[in-house]
């Protein structure tokens, strides 16, 4: 994605900047994780603005991506004998949540890729502007991220391959998170039975209010996962997960961060 708006980013800009978001994402429990991209970004040449529509059109991306594996695994799911009473049994949480991913993905898609749909918001802003003026620079705040996700949505729709190998880079990172509790449970649940139970715990933890998803992710896993095993199992696997998901991207990134810290430096002082 950087490489379409600077022709000299590569591959291992991509990589850095992910793993050290990482490492800030432990160290801010979550909250600064989107600030640093920008800022990162901005390190390897492209511009905060760019770079702002850059990390939006990745959610939107990373949300439409767990949005249609979790369906995907519901559906399934609802299939299978055990599987499909855990389903039945935390069916509320779940549909909310699935509606959730979706509502979310057709806004924000809505908001990158229509021109009209932009121009409509920046009205809608400009009554609020006048109609709260205390709220102005709240409102100027909004309009100026809409409108750099759009900027980078009308970009990059020009690019549908670019999305398309986007998206199965997605899956390819969903899959291989999902697949580790699956990969520890497999004797109990079965490795693809418990990789789309992954799937749907985890967007189903998003609508749980928790920074970062700690805890909420914890209690959504142990409940789907406890038809099956043990709760000491599937604690166990839980924080196992979160060690992989984590811990070692965190202790990667935080070196990473080291070695562009001292690169400076060194620049620095030549």
């Amino acid at each position: 994605m950087g490489r379409l708006i600077n022709p000299v980013y590569r591959w291992y800009n991509g990589f850095s900047v992910s793993y050290k978001c990482e490492f800030v994402r432990v160290l801010t429990m979550g909250t600064g994780a989107g600030v640093a991209e920008i800022v990162f970004l901005q390190k390897d040449g492209i511009s905060a603005g760019k770079g702002t529509g850059l990390t939006l059109m990745q959610y939107a991306l990373k949300r439409i991506t767990m949005m249609i594996m979790a369906l995907a695994a519901f559906i399934f799911l609802c299939t299978r004998p055990v599987s499909g009473k855990v389903m039945s049994d935390y069916r509320i949480l779940i549909l909310g949540a699935l509606a959730f991913s979706i509502v979310v993905s057709v806004i924000v898609s809505a908001l990158a890729f229509s021109k009209k749909l932009n121009s409509l918001m920046n009205s809608l802003i400009d009554k609020l502007c006048e109609k709260f003026v205390t709220k102005k620079d709240l409102f100027e705040k909004w309009r100026g991220t809409m409108n750099q996700l759009n900027e980078a949505g009308l970009l990059y729709i020009h690019y549908p391959a670019l999305l398309v190998q986007i998206l199965i880079l997605n899956i390819v990172k969903m899959f291989s998170f999902y697949v580790i509790p699956g990969f520890i449970l497999m004797n109990s649940t079965g490795i693809i039975e418990g990789t789309l139970l992954m799937a749907v715990a985890f967007v189903s933890a998003t609508i749980i209010p928790a920074p970062s998803g700690v805890g909420a992710l914890e209690f959504a896993f142990v409940s789907f996962f406890g038809a099956f095993v043990q709760q000491a199992d599937a604690i166990t696997s839980v924080l196992v997960y979160r060690f992989a998901t984590w811990i070692m991207p965190c202790i990667i990134g935080m070196i990473l961060f080291v070695i562009d810290g001292l690169r400076f430096k060194r620049g620095k002082n030549a």
